[in-house]
């Protein structure tokens, strides 16, 4: 999910994305003129703060006391890469492929981390989440990401152990809202251990916490390297990421409710703030 409370460029791109894809499921065009403001707006966003990376939302009058809060983070650019890269080639619009092509070239040199490996954040930010990684992995595809990341086949799967051992979790004992107790479950948190500490639930120590959304990111994401891994000859590194592709499916399925319904956090106690300004189940 994406803020809904104001302007916010994750938001923008979003909708723009649904649109586009009304249109290519009916060739109705009449909602043609929204994308093209949707598209100047973003633009413009890119320009008044600093021609590379979008921040999330404008600057308001307050936050311009605080200039070191920049807002410019790796996730809701992703998506706006994505909007920005599809209208271009669907309208053939140079300033949206110029727009897009700057959002990249900012991603890959100020949101990678060469020494650990893996994707800021934010711009600034100490620290990783595991939605920056999915979402640029899931908007380039895999071998593209590739190519722009400087990875070969190896790499790239070196770089999602990197990415495996940094964000998962083990919740033990979880209550589901219905009663039901799973002894134990293998899950994605969103934050690293440095964004985890921040939430100090329990007295300094960090509070790890999984996301069903999240996870089914990475399934996503492992998918989508098993076949980028087949075409490339790698059947040995496809089939680990069928592994694990199938090895979270089947965490995921063991804390579904019975109408298939998923929490949006989980963990071992209830009540428990996620640090991204939502709970787990309360009950």
């Amino acid at each position: 999910g994406e803020p809904t409370a104001g302007p916010d460029i994750a938001s923008i791109a979003s909708v723009g994305h649904e649109i586009m894809f009304y249109e290519a499921r009916t060739g109705d065009k009449q909602f043609s003129g929204m994308l093209k403001d949707f598209t100047n707006w973003l633009i413009d966003m890119q320009k008044e703060y600093g021609g590379e990376g979008l921040r999330q939302g404008p600057q308001t009058d307050i936050l311009k006391e605080y200039p070191e809060l920049k807002q410019k983070f790796a996730e809701p650019n992703a998506i706006v890469y994505a909007y920005l890269d599809n209208y271009a080639r669907e309208y053939n619009d140079l300033k949206a492929r110029a727009a897009a092509d700057k959002i990249l070239d900012w991603t890959t040199k100020a949101m990678w981390d060469k020494q650990r490996g893996l994707m800021r954040y934010g711009e600034g930010k100490e620290g990783f989440s595991l939605d920056a990684q999915t979402r640029w992995i899931m908007v380039l595809g895999p071998q593209r990401f590739m190519e722009k990341f400087g990875m070969n086949a190896e790499e790239f799967w070196a770089y999602l152990e990197r990415v495996e051992k940094t964000f998962k979790v083990t919740i033990s004992n979880y209550s589901t809202l219905r009663g039901r107790v799973v002894d134990e479950v293998e899950i994605f948190d969103l934050a690293d251990e440095i964004v985890a500490a921040k939430r100090d639930l329990e007295k300094g120590k960090i509070a790890r916490i999984g996301f069903p959304e999240v996870t089914a990111e990475m399934i996503g994401v492992y998918r989508e390297a098993r076949e980028a891994f087949n075409k490339l000859g790698r059947q040995d590194l496809a089939q680990e990421a069928e592994f694990k592709m199938q090895h979270y499916t089947a965490q995921i399925d063991k804390i579904k409710e019975i109408d298939h319904s998923l929490p949006q956090a989980v963990a071992a106690k209830r009540g428990v703030y996620t640090g991204f300004g939502t709970h787990t189940i309360l009950g």
